[in-house]
């Protein structure tokens, strides 16, 4: 044994979590918000607004108007993106016995 490290009073291991847990759902929920919040959000929202503003000349007043929409609404995105990652492991830090 190391010096100073001693067990404590109760060293019994928790008991496994079932499927009948309470918390399954919680657990679901945190497991999908992560894909969804990043895949589903990438795939649907961003690579759209990427390919739209590719197609457009930089300098043109077309490729004005699309940069002004595109950081907006990228902007947007990329928040939705981020909250859904930070909800995911906060439902995962919940659920730590």
């Amino acid at each position: 044994m190391i010096a100073g490290l001693r067990p404590t009073a109760d060293t019994t291991p928790a008991p496994p979590r079932t499927f009948a847990d309470p918390l399954r759902e919680a657990g679901i929920i945190a497991s999908l918000l992560q894909p969804v919040g990043n895949l589903v959000v990438t795939m649907a929202a961003k690579v759209p607004l990427n390919n739209r503003l590719a197609r457009v000349i930089p300098d043109s007043a077309e490729g004005v108007v699309v940069w002004a929409d595109y950081l907006k609404r990228w902007t947007l995105w990329n928040h939705v993106r981020a909250l859904s990652a930070l909800a995911a492991v906060a439902w995962l830090i919940c659920l730590l016995p």
